[in-house]
């Protein structure tokens, strides 16, 4: 997935970010129950988009509060009952909401190395 995202500061201190972007992405569809049973794999357009703020406390940490939306399609796989008969199918929409409240530490160990 490539992903562009941009940050903006407004003063030495606070800052906002936003961006996003497209790829693909996959996962395993499975079913199993104990009168059903089925599995697929998926393989699906991906996309996503966030944006935050941050605050800045001294010259190597950040403060950083942000969301993010993850979208990776819609997939389906047939169902079978024990005997091998159709008995509809199994459809999974998968997505993704994230509030993200991080630690940005910037070069911890900076002056271990020359």
């Amino acid at each position: 997935m490539a992903n562009p995202w941009r940050d903006y500061v407004f003063t030495d201190r606070l800052g906002v970010y936003g961006g996003g972007g497209n790829g693909g992405g996959g996962y395993r569809l499975a079913a199993a129950e104990p009168i059903v049973a089925g599995s697929s794999t998926a393989a699906e357009f991906a996309w996503q988009a966030g944006c935050g703020v941050t605050y800045r406390f001294g010259s190597q940490i950040t403060l950083d509060l942000g969301y993010r939306f993850f979208y990776l399609g819609t997939a389906s796989t047939p169902l079978l009952l024990g005997d091998g008969s159709p008995a509809g199918d199994y459809t999974s929409a998968t997505s993704v909401s994230e509030i993200l409240l991080s630690v940005r530490i910037y070069e911890p160990f900076r002056r271990f190395y020359r």
